[in-house]
């Protein structure tokens, strides 16, 4: 005979009890674990964690791994990145449209017909070290107006040759009436390599019987697809904890991060007495003589920006700025060289230069004059790295709000 009463469940059994005991206080002692790790890496770490906010070069921050160019800007991005090592001391706020450019949303055809100001460059143009609103290209395009579209089409770590190929294969679709091209000394050192930065890259190698042949090309990423994710995720997780933020340290650069004191010099300025240093010289001699060698790779890419400029009917205007050398020009702190006049002034890039534009055929000028008067009042310049702070950038913009006021009021004549 069966009973209608409820049975009573059984108890768990004692060893089941006893395996969730030691699994709860296993996660339990992991966890805080954990925790404790987290709070001696922060403290470990200390202001060079900010909560929140990313680390390391925008190439890895904000750009991804492109076949033909080797790296680009990733669209439709924002990140706040921070530099608190090896010497750094600076953060700012990046924020990218749907091209990948930094600065507000644009169209590809200008409209209501703007004047249009395409920028070329590297991380200068891009505003390294500065916010949104801090870089020249914003600058310069607030002090032309509303009637002049200007596209930052610069992307951190270009050479003269990634920014050619950017501009025959994508200049026509943005239909510039203007073309300015932003060219500093690590462009020659960028256009001499197949990588840098810990990027590989294309590269043009001049022909022995005149002209440029490619290399490289598909450039191919020094990590899987599956490693290039897992290592974008590592790194923005990191913003969010010190102890995956101390785990990356060691994929970092190992630079101590201050601009060096070198600077560029004439072959008859070379000092024999220092042999390291006058090695180290008569390299940078050598380098920045090839931009107005007509058989020098820099020189020819030159010839080829020019060149795509005058199909594109528009005029191309070049000008340098110090970066990574002569920073005394950026820095009070550094001696001025000896028997530097007073005006007018040009570093031996400048000089180079305004050689190479009139034997190609495009204006160029000069921002080391109003460098020179700037650091000479004990300003400076400099955001930290030997890229241009705030007051650097608005200097470049009011010069170059004046040097493209003729070209703007005359349609780009």
């Amino acid at each position: 005979m069966t009973s209608d009463l409820p049975t009573t469940p059984s108890a768990p059994s004692k060893p089941k009890t006893r395996l969730r005991t030691k699994f709860a206080l296993a996660l339990g002692g992991t966890l805080l674990g954990l925790l404790v790790a987290e709070v001696v890496a922060r403290f470990a770490l200390g202001d060079r964690f900010v909560f929140g906010a990313h680390t390391g070069v925008p190439m890895t921050q904000v750009g991804r791994h492109d076949p033909l160019y080797g790296w680009t800007s990733r669209p439709d991005m924002e990140s706040w990145i921070v530099a608190r090592r090896f010497g750094y001391d600076f953060d700012y706020h990046v924020r990218l449209n749907s091209h990948g450019m930094r600065g507000p949303e644009i169209e590809r055809t200008p409209t209501d017909g703007k004047f249009r100001v395409l920028l070329l460059g590297d991380s200068v143009t891009w505003g390294w070290g500065v916010d949104d609103d801090e870089t020249y290209a914003s600058i310069l395009r607030q002090k032309l107006g509303p009637d002049v579209d200007v596209v930052n089409a610069a992307v951190p770590g270009w050479g003269t040759d990634q920014v050619s190929m950017w501009l025959e294969r994508e200049g026509e679709g943005w239909a510039p009436d203007l073309v300015l091209y932003c060219f500093i000394f690590n462009d020659i050192q960028s256009n001499a390599r197949a990588n840098i930065y810990g990027q590989n890259k294309p590269r043009f190698v001049a022909k022995p019987d005149g002209g440029l042949v490619l290399e490289g090309v598909p450039v191919e990423p020094k990590l899987s697809s599956f490693q290039r994710q897992t290592k974008w995720w590592r790194r923005r997780l990191a913003a969010y904890s010190a102890l995956l933020r101390w785990s990356l340290l060691s994929d970092e650069p190992q630079t101590d991060g201050r601009a060096p004191m070198m600077r560029l010099v004439e072959e008859s300025e070379l000092d024999p007495r220092s042999p390291e240093q006058h090695m180290i010289q008569k390299r940078m001699t050598s380098m920045i003589n090839e931009v107005s060698n007509p058989a020098a790779v820099t020189h020819q890419l030159l010839g080829r920006i020019r060149t795509k400029c005058d199909s594109l009917e528009a005029p191309l205007v070049v000008f340098g700025v110090p970066h990574g050398h002569d920073q005394y020009l950026y820095d009070p702190g550094h001696p001025l060289p000896e028997g530097t006049p007073t005006e007018p002034y040009l570093t031996p890039l400048s000089r180079r230069l305004r050689r190479a534009g009139r034997m190609l055929g495009f204006p160029t000028f000069s921002v080391d004059q109003a460098f020179l008067e700037q650091v000479s009042k004990g300003i400076s310049l400099n955001c930290g790295d030997g890229h241009l702070n705030v007051r650097g950038n608005e200097l470049v913009a009011e010069i170059l709000a004046s040097e493209l006021a003729p070209y703007v009021e005359g349609g780009g004549k």
